[in-house]
Protein backbone atom coordinates (compact mmCIF):
# COMPACT_ATOMS: atom_id res chain seq x y z
CA UNK A 1 0.00 0.00 0.00
CA UNK A 2 1.47 3.02 -1.07
CA UNK A 3 2.29 6.41 0.99
CA UNK A 4 1.34 9.67 -0.41
CA UNK A 5 3.36 12.37 1.17
CA UNK A 6 1.60 16.12 1.51
CA UNK A 7 3.32 19.07 1.26
CA UNK A 8 4.16 20.09 4.72
CA UNK A 9 5.26 16.20 5.49
CA UNK A 10 8.01 16.88 2.50
CA UNK A 11 8.72 20.24 4.03
CA UNK A 12 9.43 18.42 7.74
CA UNK A 13 11.65 15.75 5.58
CA UNK A 14 13.63 19.03 4.45
CA UNK A 15 13.51 21.20 7.21
CA UNK A 16 14.40 18.51 10.17
CA UNK A 17 16.15 15.71 8.28
CA UNK A 18 16.49 13.62 12.22
CA UNK A 19 12.24 14.70 12.93
CA UNK A 20 9.75 12.75 13.02
CA UNK A 21 8.64 12.00 9.52
CA UNK A 22 12.51 11.00 8.71
CA UNK A 23 12.58 8.20 11.31
CA UNK A 24 9.20 7.12 9.94
CA UNK A 25 10.66 6.72 6.79
CA UNK A 26 13.48 5.01 7.88
CA UNK A 27 11.73 2.32 10.02
CA UNK A 28 9.51 1.68 6.45
CA UNK A 29 9.70 0.83 3.05
CA UNK A 30 11.28 3.65 1.07
CA UNK A 31 9.33 2.09 -2.13
CA UNK A 32 5.92 2.45 -0.75
CA UNK A 33 6.25 6.36 -0.48
CA UNK A 34 5.61 8.57 -3.25
CA UNK A 35 3.95 12.40 -3.53
CA UNK A 36 2.07 13.95 -5.88
CA UNK A 37 2.80 15.63 -8.74
CA UNK A 38 0.04 18.84 -7.33
CA UNK A 39 2.46 18.29 -3.88
CA UNK A 40 5.25 18.70 -6.48
CA UNK A 41 3.49 21.83 -7.79
CA UNK A 42 3.21 23.62 -4.56
CA UNK A 43 6.96 22.87 -3.27
CA UNK A 44 7.95 24.32 -5.99
CA UNK A 45 6.21 27.71 -5.42
CA UNK A 46 7.08 27.08 -1.91
CA UNK A 47 10.79 27.47 -2.92
CA UNK A 48 10.54 30.24 -5.57
CA UNK A 49 9.12 32.18 -2.67
CA UNK A 50 11.73 31.56 -0.22
CA UNK A 51 14.80 31.94 -2.88
CA UNK A 52 16.61 29.65 -0.30
CA UNK A 53 19.61 27.75 -2.20
CA UNK A 54 20.13 25.11 0.83
CA UNK A 55 16.32 24.23 1.56
CA UNK A 56 16.27 24.10 -2.33
CA UNK A 57 19.13 21.76 -2.59
CA UNK A 58 17.52 19.73 0.11
CA UNK A 59 14.15 19.46 -1.59
CA UNK A 60 15.40 18.35 -4.79
CA UNK A 61 17.23 15.92 -3.02
CA UNK A 62 13.87 14.36 -1.58
CA UNK A 63 11.86 14.52 -4.21
CA UNK A 64 14.96 12.69 -6.35
CA UNK A 65 14.64 10.21 -4.33
CA UNK A 66 10.86 9.44 -4.45
CA UNK A 67 8.54 9.10 -7.35
CA UNK A 68 6.42 11.73 -8.17
CA UNK A 69 2.90 10.56 -9.36
CA UNK A 70 1.02 12.45 -12.40
CA UNK A 71 -2.34 13.08 -11.78
CA UNK A 72 -3.83 10.76 -14.29
CA UNK A 73 -7.30 8.92 -14.85
CA UNK A 74 -9.05 7.64 -13.03
CA UNK A 75 -8.06 10.49 -10.53
CA UNK A 76 -10.84 12.59 -12.47
CA UNK A 77 -13.22 10.39 -11.61
CA UNK A 78 -12.57 10.65 -7.92
CA UNK A 79 -12.10 14.05 -7.72
CA UNK A 80 -15.78 14.56 -9.17
CA UNK A 81 -16.91 12.06 -6.80
CA UNK A 82 -15.08 13.66 -3.80
CA UNK A 83 -16.21 17.44 -5.18
CA UNK A 84 -19.97 16.44 -4.98
CA UNK A 85 -19.87 14.52 -1.79
CA UNK A 86 -18.11 17.70 -0.03
CA UNK A 87 -20.26 20.16 -1.28
CA UNK A 88 -23.40 18.11 -0.62
CA UNK A 89 -22.10 17.91 3.29
CA UNK A 90 -20.65 21.75 3.47
CA UNK A 91 -17.20 20.71 3.50
CA UNK A 92 -15.06 22.53 1.80
CA UNK A 93 -11.05 21.75 1.02
CA UNK A 94 -8.45 24.12 -0.70
CA UNK A 95 -8.93 23.31 -4.68
CA UNK A 96 -5.40 21.92 -4.06
CA UNK A 97 -5.81 19.32 -1.36
CA UNK A 98 -9.14 18.64 -3.06
CA UNK A 99 -7.01 16.99 -6.09
CA UNK A 100 -3.96 15.80 -3.84
CA UNK A 101 -6.87 14.15 -1.52
CA UNK A 102 -8.69 12.69 -4.47
CA UNK A 103 -5.03 11.47 -6.37
CA UNK A 104 -4.47 9.45 -3.22
CA UNK A 105 -7.98 8.06 -3.15
CA UNK A 106 -7.65 6.89 -7.26
CA UNK A 107 -3.77 5.40 -5.91
CA UNK A 108 -6.00 3.59 -2.94
CA UNK A 109 -2.59 5.17 -1.21
CA UNK A 110 -2.62 6.22 2.38
CA UNK A 111 -1.90 10.58 2.24
CA UNK A 112 0.61 10.97 4.91
CA UNK A 113 -0.05 14.59 6.32
CA UNK A 114 -0.51 17.07 9.18
CA UNK A 115 -2.88 18.96 7.64
CA UNK A 116 -6.01 18.36 10.08
CA UNK A 117 -8.49 19.64 6.82
CA UNK A 118 -8.21 16.06 5.33
CA UNK A 119 -9.81 13.96 8.42
CA UNK A 120 -13.27 15.09 7.03
CA UNK A 121 -12.96 13.32 3.68
CA UNK A 122 -14.37 10.14 3.06
CA UNK A 123 -12.68 6.83 2.55
CA UNK A 124 -9.17 8.59 2.13
CA UNK A 125 -6.74 7.22 4.68
CA UNK A 126 -4.54 9.74 6.75
CA UNK A 127 -1.22 9.38 9.15
CA UNK A 128 0.31 11.95 10.57
CA UNK A 129 3.96 11.03 10.95
CA UNK A 130 5.17 14.36 11.94
CA UNK A 131 4.35 13.87 15.86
Amino acid sequence: MPYLLDTNALSQLANNPSGAAAQHMRRGAIEDVVTSVIVACEIEYGLAKKQSVKLTRQMRAILDAIPILAFKAPAHVFYGRLRSELSDTGKTLSPNDMLIAAHALSLDATLVTDDRAFEGVPSLRVENWMR
